[in-house]
């Protein structure tokens, strides 16, 4: 009986891409937490791009796709695809499929085509080297668990490794895939001149307590848009409103039902106004856990409260964090950290102490002296020999 047999292929230039989804953990300060990592990678060449997401999510597919492209420096002719959700509504009979209306969009926007695989094992072998490609990289770069700050470090990461294993030849080749990389390179369809944009936008209306509806989840905007309709931009791990063309909240995407996202700045005009309400807000009760309200806050505030109340003294303490609308947070909690050194605790001497920091950054250093320069003032030594007749007693009969 003859087992399975496979006929091996040759993989042109520029011809081909392939495309897939794998899992990995990483640890974040906030603990270990399980990414979906995008892949895609040359048929010919055998470079790889790997990108994380919080989420498999359409959003992260798309802009996956537009930072790949961006990465190779051009476009496959034709890219190999599971059937993913992202890219096929429905499996029709062979090997057709009924798209995503976003990923026809994708397809059209950056013309390539794109080509599915079998489902189930069968179609694992059609696209051998992005699943090779899974289980070597997250070997060598994803083992043990590393530790991230956050995705913007985890992805840079991830690139710089990218481009060190262009370095590396594939078994059964004679140039390294930095050679053939740039063989390829010169020859893909060229880029936009824009990348895709990948958002998924819609709007919403801003409620009485400044927030926005989106799918389960709501997110905070500046309190005095409450009752307007802003236009709402959905990333694969942020969401931006938008309100007269102008950027007016960001927030990291909630991946969980009937989330709330709230920043602390949206309510502080209100909050001036109620200061009484500040002390159990869920925008301060945020602004800890996320750190935008350190400890020195708080030791500020009850410095505050013992000098001018607990009601003046919050107020206070409002106008101080006002100041972060005027200059990085560094600057507020340094010019804080010295108040409280001098005991001078008052929102005007913060600002002050806040303006001469940023007066200091912004003065220019003075210039340095070129001490070659000063050669045009060179002069020969005096001869004072002469001067010695002074001292004489015939010298000095003549002074008076």
């Amino acid at each position: 009986m003859v087992g399975k047999a496979f006929v091996p292929q040759v993989h042109a230039i520029c011809e081909e891409g392939e495309v897939d989804w794998y899992d990995a953990f990483v640890d974040f300060p906030s603990g270990r937490q399980g990414v979906g990592i995008f892949q895609m990678r040359s048929c010919y060449s055998g470079d790889e791009f790997h990108m994380a997401f919080p989420r498999k999510t359409q959003q992260a597919f798309l802009e996956g796709h537009a930072a790949a492209f961006s990465y190779f420096a051009g476009i496959f002719h034709q890219v190999r695809y599971d059937n993913l959700a992202s890219a096929v509504k429905k499996i029709l009979s062979g090997r057709r499929r009924e798209e995503s209306d976003r990923f026809v969009a994708l397809r059209s926007y950056y013309l390539f085509s794109s080509f599915f695989c079998r489902p189930g094992k069968e179609g694992a072998h059609e696209k051998g080297g992005v699943e090779g490609g899974v289980g070597r990289f997250r070997r060598n770069h994803l083992v043990p668990v590393p530790f991230f700050s956050d995705f913007d470090e985890l992805n840079r990461y991830l690139l710089s490794r990218c481009i060190a294993d262009r370095n590396r030849t594939i078994a059964g080749k004679v140039k390294t895939v930095e050679e053939d990389r740039q063989d390829e390179a010169a020859r893909l369809s060229p880029l936009p001149s824009l990348p895709f944009p990948t958002a998924e936008v819609g709007s919403g209306r801003v409620d009485a307590k400044g927030l926005v509806n989106i799918k389960t989840n709501r997110y905070s905007v500046p309190i005095g848009l409450t009752g307007r309709t802003v236009e709402v931009r959905r990333h694969a791990r942020t969401v931006e409103m938008i309100h007269g063309g102008r950027l007016v909240a960001a927030h990291e995407r909630i991946f969980e039902r009937f989330g709330i996202q709230v920043t602390l700045d949206h309510y502080l005009d209100l909050l001036r106004r109620k200061p009484g309400a500040f002390k159990g807000s869920l925008p301060l009760s945020q602004a800890r856990d996320a750190g935008t309200f350190p400890p020195l806050y708080d030791h500020l505030w009850e410095a505050l409260n013992q000098r001018y109340g607990e009601t003046d003294g919050t107020k206070q303490l409002l106008e101080v964090l006002l100041l972060h609308r005027q200059a990085p947070q560094a600057h507020v909690e340094a010019a804080v950290t010295e108040a409280l050194r001098l005991g001078c605790c008052d929102a005007g001497a913060i600002a002050v102490l806040v303006r001469h920091q940023i007066a200091d950054e912004d003065a220019p250093a003075p210039p340095l002296t070129d001490l070659g320069s000063l050669s045009v003032y060179e002069r020969p030594a005096g001869d004072v020999v002469h001067y010695n007749a002074l001292l004489s007693p015939l010298g000095m009969s003549g002074v008076h």
